[in-house]
């Protein structure tokens, strides 16, 4: 768990400081819930036009997530990282977040459906089947070109901002 924690505050950073990097995020891809809240936080004051300043993350970002304080936000930016490893930092978030995925709701789900009395939910089954196969596209690096409405959202909000 602790390289997932390092991962996620390299990606915060990046987007910390260039926060044009939030619409790389087609979803959320960070398994903790302080990783995303502060994700968050930095898209909402980027969107707003606010200055994303440690004062402004801490006072925005502990109104959504209370152990979002000074003290812990000090100790991300303290996370060494270079912004020309993005790329690389982003791609394990998103190793990280699908092997997650499988381990903690796909296998889960389906050893459920399966030992459950009565028939099978072969419908549910399929669903399970198909997000074991996104998950695995995205760790080899092969995700779909498909894209949800939130997807091309994200992507027309950033073409908007530029």
């Amino acid at each position: 768990m602790l390289s997932i924690i390092k991962i996620e505050q390299q990606n915060l950073n990046c987007v910390w400081d260039n926060p044009e990097l939030i619409y790389k995020f087609d979803r959320c891809y960070f398994i903790s819930d302080v990783g995303w809240d502060i994700f968050q936080t930095l898209k909402q004051l980027y969107e707003s036009g606010i200055s994303i300043n440690l004062d402004e993350v801490v006072t925005y970002g502990n109104s959504r997530n209370s152990t979002i304080t000074k003290e812990n936000l000090l100790k991300l930016r303290e996370t060494s990282y270079s912004i020309q490893n993005f790329d690389f930092y982003f791609s394990n978030l998103k190793k990280k977040f699908a092997q997650n995925e499988i381990e903690n709701k796909i296998l889960q789900e389906t050893l459920i459906q399966v030992s459950s009395k009565g028939e099978l939910n072969i419908s549910k089954l399929e669903d399970l089947s198909k997000a074991l196969q996104e998950n695995l596209d995205m760790i080899k690096g092969k995700e779909s070109v498909l894209q949800s409405i939130q997807q091309i959202g994200t992507r027309y909000r950033k073409t908007l901002i530029d």
